[in-house]
């Protein structure tokens, strides 16, 4: 099976859901390490996301879009 994410883009954080399998466990508090390296030098790794209806659902980097919505930054990178 080939998956393809071919769509690099800056996705505004309140178009993202997170993925319904996370509602079984906690990813706990985002480390303070992340969130001031997001601050000093912003996301270097976009998130995974992938399309539901008018939604796009984080497959990958549930830390990262929580660790932006904690400084309030308005939009991340991501693939989907």
């Amino acid at each position: 099976m080939q998956i393809t994410l071919n769509n690099l883009a800056q996705i505004p954080l309140q178009t993202l859901d997170p993925q319904n399998s996370l509602t079984d466990f906690s990813l706990g508090p985002v480390p303070d390490s992340l969130t001031t390296s997001i601050q000093a030098i912003g996301v270097i790794h976009p998130v995974v996301l992938t399309k539901s209806g008018d939604r796009l659902i984080i497959i990958c980097g549930h830390r990262r879009v929580n660790a932006c919505q904690s400084l309030q930054i308005a939009e991340i990178p991501a693939l989907f």
